[in-house]
């Protein structure tokens, strides 16, 4: 593609070098990659072979204040900087010593923890996922899990969940309740993964809403714009069975699931999802049945610890990983700590688009992740960097937007049965660079029979919908989320 003019301030671009590789920029064009947190490679290799070229390149180093020669850090209180010597963006990852890592520098007392690859979004292509789930121990009974507990990981018996991100804007992006949501679900429907499929589930691991199932006759029927696996985002609180399953809710909350035996969605001769005459995809099914909470009681047993009695405060640590090519840039770090402050948040906020976890449990759960010093091992040699500036909510929004990502409005739901003008802090308020209800086209999403995929406001979802928000059908994108190590 030739360009005589490319302007990419201020973009959080990383690496460049897909502009070396494209072979119209050269002599005479002009590109302007100021304010960027440009990776090693992009400063001396990278933009030397553009200007060789002839290109006229505008770059800045950008404040370093973690790289792989320095030791761990503590930043802001709330993020673990650990420098490591694999390769993030193309070697295998191993999360499990950075953890034992981890264990030498922290004490037991942490419930989850989030590993956030330092790259840029897209840019690790390996892995194939977003976010990954790997369950370290279950002690809660009756939910399809029986009792475990993985020693390898450094804890000592308290660690219950792992969780890695591809890209350090994942925090605040997703799929972080989806990951989180995977400490207890869904292990109780049967499914080719573990999500809730053709479910009325209807939560952060898929599934369709029961009020919009409808009967076409002869086996066939819709269920508005749903996906088999969930949600790569955070729009989405968790629904009244994910609730349940998490120890949240009490049986009594939990209303029937209607299953669909045998469901798979109708395609043409062309492979493409056949859509009816309401605009949603069509789906088979041999029969739809129910499933009761009381069926789940009978075949699980009951869960132990029930909603009176199981965990609700939970203590998480989010640890930003380094490498070489990839050192921590201010803005990366203020950033991710942002982030994290606005996920363990333990009220209502500014993020009017998206839910954290106090949020999407209905306000009846916390995530706590600050105060990471307090909790430091005396013998550790580990550093720490003073608080840096808060970021705004307007920023935090701003900082994102992706590539491939449609912002869209909120919804509320799943155990919060209010109205979206009843959210102190929410109502009639106009968020910046979002329209209410907007059909926003989804970039790089794939079509049905031709026709665009679209993300609607509350957080539906019309493209293939055997395709989870963060699944490409043609293997073409990141890839899927199939493979948590459930």
């Amino acid at each position: 593609v030739h360009l005589d003019e490319l302007d990419l301030w201020d973009n959080l671009v990383s690496d460049v070098s897909p502009l070396v590789e494209n072979a119209g920029l050269g002599d005479g064009d002009t590109l302007d990659l100021r304010e960027n947190p440009l990776d090693r490679a992009s400063v001396e290799t990278h933009i030397p072979a553009l200007v060789e070229r002839g290109a006229d390149v505008s770059f800045s180093v950008k404040e370093m204040l973690v790289d792989a020669d320095d030791p761990p850090t503590v930043f802001n209180e709330n993020v673990f900087v650990l420098p490591v010597a694999d390769d993030l963006a193309n070697d295998e990852l191993r999360l499990e010593q950075y953890a034992v890592t981890f264990y030498e520098h922290f004490e037991d007392e942490f419930d989850l923890l989030f590993f956030v690859s330092n790259l840029a979004f897209g840019e690790d292509q390996r892995r194939g996922y977003f976010g990954r789930h790997s369950r370290v121990g279950n002690d809660v009974q009756g939910i399809g899990l029986g009792n475990s507990f993985d020693a390898g990981w450094g804890s000592d018996g308290r660690l219950q969940s792992v969780v890695h991100f591809v890209h350090y804007l994942a925090m605040s992006n997703g799929p972080t309740l989806h990951e989180v949501m995977h400490r207890w679900a869904n292990f109780i429907v049967d499914d080719p993964s573990p999500h809730w499929g053709f479910t009325s589930a209807d939560g952060q691991l898929g599934g369709f809403d029961a009020d919009e199932l409808v009967d076409l006759g002869g086996g066939r029927y819709t269920a508005g714009g749903f996906t088999l696996a969930g949600y790569a985002h955070n729009i989405e609180p968790f629904s009244p069975i994910e609730l349940y399953l998490a120890g949240f809710v009490a049986e009594d909350d939990v209303p029937d699931l209607s299953v669909a035996e045998n469901a798979e969605f109708l395609r043409d001769d062309q492979g493409g999802v056949v859509i009816a005459d309401n605009g949603y995809p069509v789906f088979t099914a041999d029969s739809i049945s129910t499933l009761t909470i009381e069926d789940i009681v009978e075949s699980e047993g009951e869960r132990v610890p029930t909603a009176v009695d199981a965990q609700k405060d939970f203590r998480a640590a989010a640890i930003l990983l380094i490498d070489e090519n990839h050192p921590a840039f201010r803005r990366q770090l203020e950033i991710v700590s942002e982030a994290v402050s606005w996920f363990s948040h333990p009220d209502e906020d500014e993020h009017g688009q998206s839910y954290n976890f106090h949020e999407a449990t209905g306000g009846r759960g916390t995530m706590a992740m600050g105060g990471l010093s307090s909790y430091l091992v005396p013998t550790a040699h580990t550093a720490t960097l003073l608080r840096a500036p808060s970021l705004s909510a307007k920023e935090l929004v701003r900082a994102s937007l992706l590539p491939g990502w449609a912002p869209v409005q909120r919804s509320v739901r799943g155990g919060d049965a209010r109205e979206a003008g009843d959210v102190p802090g929410h109502a009639g308020e106009v968020q910046p660079l979002y329209r209410a209800n907007q059909r926003v086209p989804m970039a790089g999403f794939p079509s049905v029979n031709g026709r665009t995929a679209w993300k609607r406001g509350g957080g539906r979802t019309y493209g293939d919908p055997e395709a989870s928000e963060h699944v490409s059908v043609d293997g073409s994108g990141p890839g899927n989320e199939f493979n948590d190590e459930d």
